[in-house]
């Protein structure tokens, strides 16, 4: 049982907070895609090397260099974000109310998956169309043993795989891990508590650090790449989401010197993840009012997740012009660019996937009215119990109208302050 009482109003996250941290955050991971391949910039993410910081140092002191080094070295770091807020709203929405295991994994699944093999499509079109000697059909068939690891979410368990031919190297195949492990996780926190999640946070670091050298020694398997690199950032996001837990006084600058000493010393660095988290939550809550106001980071929220899926190759030709250039201030340009590229695209896909779900979903009911004709029992409501969350919009009108009362589940959206439900 949880030991600790339950405050949530000391760092409250809404719909809009939670697309404005996203937008942020995909924001400095698409940059950071695109410098790190531009000017070849070594960070400590994955492992620890003293003499990566020298040249860091140096690239911040460049005007010209300060912008690309910055991202280079810094901006994946946005992907912690996605990692506590991934918690957060489910700590939100399903601590009180867990649903079964398996109608949870497969609403998430119905969610993530339409996106991802509609830019595995975009992927295929664009990179093949690039080298014709390949071609859409030779780029599938090269990547696909990646591609169906990917699918089945355990690419990032598969020795010899270490990156993703779509989407940044985490991101299918660690959400879908973490949506796996959830269950387990709430069960724990609801036995142990605040303390026992700390407890918890410790001992993953310590261990994923004592193990990591071996797995990605042998097995080329990184733990980082696994919801097991990274439980402090999810630990947190269910602190904050169920107790509260942060300070806005004295946590960021604290966070912020910590974490400038973790990727100056090897001591410190297993907890480079959770203090640098710590200082971008401390700062979106000294900033909030302000950033809340910024329409084009909400926009670019919600497209984050087709960003994250196409960004990793709508990059390409940005980052061939600006070889071909040899320009600061052209591979600069193209920077922004690429990213504003990856939006275009991410939101392409997005109405692809919605008329194609509009589609889907007109089919569902035409099918429905063929089968059950209207005599099993009125067809709104037999429509509204059969529709999963997909179909909601399409029938709530058909749902509300005058002489059928609304059916459980169905009722409009009230509106206000909400919470963000998961980081998808």
């Amino acid at each position: 049982m949880e030991t600790l009482r339950v405050r949530t109003r000391a760092f409250d996250l809404d719909n809009t907070d939670a697309l404005v941290l996203k937008g942020m955050a995909i924001l400095a991971i698409a940059l950071h895609n695109y410098f790190y391949h531009l000017i070849s910039l070594e960070n400590n993410e994955f492992s620890f090397d003293l003499a990566r910081f020298g040249p860091f140092l140096r690239g911040i002191e460049d005007p010209r260099q300060a912008v690309p080094t910055f991202f280079a070295f810094l901006g994946q770091y946005g992907v912690q974000i996605f990692m506590f807020l991934s918690a957060y709203g489910l700590a939100k929405r399903y601590w009180d109310t867990p649903p079964g295991w398996g109608g949870f994994v497969w609403s998430r699944i119905k969610k993530i998956y339409p996106a991802f093999l509609l830019a595995v499509l975009a992927w295929a079109l664009l990179i093949g169309s690039m080298y014709p000697a390949l071609g859409p059909i030779g780029l599938l068939r090269r990547h696909a043993a990646a591609l169906l690891l990917t699918f089945a979410g355990v690419e990032s368990l598969a020795p010899g795989f270490p990156l993703l031919p779509v989407g940044p190297w985490w991101f299918l195949p660690f959400i879908m891990q973490f949506y796996c492990l959830w269950p387990v996780l709430r069960r724990f926190g609801v036995r142990f508590g605040l303390a026992g999640l700390i407890l918890l946070s410790c001992v993953s670091v310590g261990v994923v650090d004592l193990a990591s050298g071996y797995s990605n020694g042998s097995l080329s398997i990184w733990l980082f790449q696994t919801p097991l690199g990274h439980v402090p950032e999810i630990c947190l996001g269910v602190a904050v989401a169920r107790y509260g837990v942060f300070s806005k006084r004295w946590a960021g600058p604290a966070a912020a010197v910590f974490f400038a000493a973790a990727i100056y010393n090897r001591p410190l660095w297993p907890c480079r993840f959770v203090a640098v988290l710590i200082f971008m939550l401390w700062f979106y809550a000294l900033a909030q009012e302000w950033l809340r106001r910024c329409g084009w980071l909400i926009y670019m929220g919600e497209f984050s997740m087709g960003i994250f899926f196409v960004n990793g190759f709508t990059r390409i030709p940005f980052l061939n012009a600006a070889f071909e250039h040899k320009n600061w201030l052209s591979g600069l340009l193209l920077g922004f660019a690429s990213a504003v590229f990856a939006l275009v695209v991410a939101q392409l896909l997005s109405a692809a996937e919605n008329s194609l779900r509009a589609v889907a979903s007109a089919w569902s009911l035409t099918e429905l009215r063929r089968r059950v004709s209207g005599f099993l029992v009125p067809l709104p409501h037999f429509e509204a119990l059969m529709m999963d969350e997909q179909g909601e919009d399409a029938i709530e009108q058909a749902a509300n109208a005058p002489g059928f009362p609304a059916p459980p589940g169905c009722a409009p959206f009230a509106g206000g302050r909400g919470t963000p439900g998961s980081a998808w």
